[in-house]
């Protein structure tokens, strides 16, 4: 019998040290998903955060490239008088958002503001601009054209924009560059 109630002292002494195991690792399961839960909102603050400085860079690109290209477009025989940013409609289930439209009694001017353009960003405004008179029908009867700015150009999104047809700027000092090759025509959208 002796041996029977040694068994038994064993058996209930692996049990205490499983039972006190599994309440360890709940404990530490516990504090995981605590620490797993503070990281994650740790890293929607900075998400959003960083979405915050995204906009405001954009904000800053818009707004250094705004003055130059109402310059260069003047220039170029379109007297814009009226400028308006950050332009969003919906029209018949088509919503569209447009970083800069430039615009006069008979010319429209609809402008996408990058960091840094790239082909994806031209492919985009493309689309954009096939929607932009149905979208906007009070412009359906100007001459309405697109053009892409960026903080950085790169030479193939420059290209790439005018073989699209849309006017392409970058900074320059305290003006914009336009990109695009001699003798350049905008496509009419």
């Amino acid at each position: 019998m002796d041996q029977d109630a040694g068994f038994l002292d064993d058996v209930k002494h692996m049990f205490a040290e499983t039972d006190r195991r599994m309440q360890e690792t709940d404990r530490r399961m516990q504090e995981t998903d605590r620490r797993m839960q503070e990281t994650d909102r740790k890293l929607k603050e900075v998400g959003r955060q960083l979405g915050r400085f995204g906009n405001e860079v954009g904000w800053f690109v818009q707004e250094l490239v705004r003055p130059g290209l109402i310059r260069m477009l003047r220039s170029r025989g379109i007297d814009v008088t009226r400028t308006f940013e950050n332009v969003e409609s919906e029209k018949g289930g088509v919503a569209a958002e447009f970083d800069l439209v430039a615009a006069n009694g008979t010319d429209v001017v609809v402008v996408e503001v990058k960091k840094k353009l790239r082909t994806e960003d031209v492919r985009d405004h493309q689309a954009r601009m096939e929607r932009f008179a149905e979208i906007f029908p009070e412009y359906r009867e100007r001459r309405i054209m697109g053009a892409l700015a960026g903080m950085s150009v790169p030479s193939n999104a420059a290209a790439y924009a005018e073989k699209k047809g849309f006017f392409a700027v970058a900074p320059s000092g305290e003006d914009v560059t336009l990109m695009n090759s001699d003798g350049f025509e905008p496509k009419l959208w």
